[in-house]
């Protein structure tokens, strides 16, 4: 009966009547019944990986996001789901109070100090395609067709190489100074 409930109040077609989604989570079917967010043990250093992966320069960077788009789902399902344990307010990014959280539960459910620092340059939220672009496992995955998919990608003439003018007008880089 409360299932019922919660699912007729988030059916409703005037939006003013329909439930929000904090009300469903904190609808009380949810309490009871709902799933919980479960912490999943993280690989060592994985958290490592991700801070320094925003000290890249954005050529590397976008790369990796462009490699790690093409792998396909059975190659980033687990790391998908260490995602979705960290990100514990679901707004589909990983802020620094997420992963500073997520450092210290590492360290007590490990039982051993997890001692990576954030440094000033993770100020702004990890977005999915960054955090799987980071802590994928570059040996198993980083192939020369993988590669070669990520080249085509910057390259957009086809002549075997990347002009200034080809990363400058690229979507995949956003604006890059004279110097970068």
């Amino acid at each position: 009966a409360e299932a019922m409930e919660l699912v007729v109040s988030m059916l409703k077609k005037d939006p003013a009547q329909r439930c929000s989604v904090s009300k469903v989570l904190t609808h009380v079917w949810m309490e009871k019944k709902g799933p919980r967010a479960q912490v999943i043990p993280i690989k060592p250093g994985l958290i490592k990986n991700l801070v320094q992966f925003r000290s890249l320069n954005k050529l590397k960077r976008a790369s990796l996001n462009t490699m790690v788009s093409l792998l396909p789902e059975a190659q980033i399902k687990a790391l998908r789901a260490i995602f979705i344990s960290m990100d514990t307010n679901g707004d589909g990014t990983l802020s620094l109070s997420e992963l500073k959280d997520r450092r210290a539960k590492a360290a007590f459910i490990d039982q051993e100090k997890v001692d990576v620092e954030v440094p000033p340059n993770c100020d702004r939220d990890f977005t999915y395609t960054e955090f799987l672009a980071a802590t994928f496992d570059r040996r198993r995955y980083l192939t020369e067709r993988a590669c070669r998919a990520a080249f085509a990608c910057f390259g957009k003439n086809g002549d075997g190489a990347i002009s200034m003018s080809e990363l400058a007008s690229g979507k995949l880089l956003g604006h890059l100074s004279l110097e970068e």
